[in-house]
């Protein structure tokens, strides 16, 4: 995972199948490839941005094999974009926003757009009221515990 799309001499959606068979291929034998698996996919997202896009598609590969891969995935995310919000750590936040969204066909309903929707509209308040009487991290985390993400595929 560390080493995914590094190189120009490698392809990376043959790296991406290979992680994501590796993953998939370790579901009954033992949960410690998994969660490092998991735990590293998260930490790459926050680490290394670039990587995001192909981070999303190992863990669409591997969700297509076994499906509880992307919703484990979910799991971890989802409790550290809340806790990004409440700290109101805006750059974590808008990298696990870019994460869930290249994860959005696995996502049920409207996946990511409506948290999406309800931050612009509150960053179009912030602009036409005061700073001072208004902010962002107690709508946002409202916004994000009546708007659980779930997986569909």
């Amino acid at each position: 995972m560390l080493n995914l799309a590094e190189s120009p001499m490698r392809r990376w959606h043959e790296e991406a199948q290979s992680i994501a068979q590796l993953v998939s291929d370790d579901g009954d034998g033992g949960t410690d490839l998994r969660d490092e698996f998991l735990d590293l996919s998260v930490q790459l997202v926050v680490e290394q941005p670039l990587k995001t896009p192909f981070v999303a598609a190992v863990v669409l590969l591997a969700n297509a094999t076994r499906s509880e891969i992307a919703a484990d995935v979910l799991g971890r995310v989802a409790p550290r974009l809340q806790v990004a919000v409440e700290r109101g750590e805006w750059r974590d936040v808008k990298l696990y926003l870019k994460f869930l969204a290249c994860l959005q066909s696995c996502l049920a309903g409207g996946g990511v757009f409506p948290i999406l929707e309800v931050l612009f509209n509150r960053a179009v308040d912030l602009q036409t009221e005061d700073s001072a009487d208004v902010s962002l991290a107690p709508v946002a985390s409202l916004a994000f515990s009546r708007l659980p993400l779930t997986v569909q595929c």
